[in-house]
């Protein structure tokens, strides 16, 4: 068993996620962890891309979408 501190879901992607599912009443089943992982870490990626990118207040916003 893997004991955490107040610091452990820093060190712990896994505690982070049942911690956060827990707090919200949601139950995560162990053969989805994995996947859920993966997909926590891609959508962390993409939100440090937000928030890393660099926008003036003049920027006009974006109201659609086209690849």
């Amino acid at each position: 068993m893997t004991t955490h501190d107040e610091s452990g879901a820093l060190r712990d992607p896994v505690f982070a996620i049942e911690a956060i599912a827990a707090s919200i009443g949601l139950t995560i089943p162990p053969e989805c962890l994995p996947g859920v992982l993966a997909n926590t870490r891609i959508l962390t990626r993409y939100a440090d891309l937000v928030e890393g990118a660099s926008l003036d207040d003049t920027v006009a916003p974006a109201f659609g979408y086209a690849p």
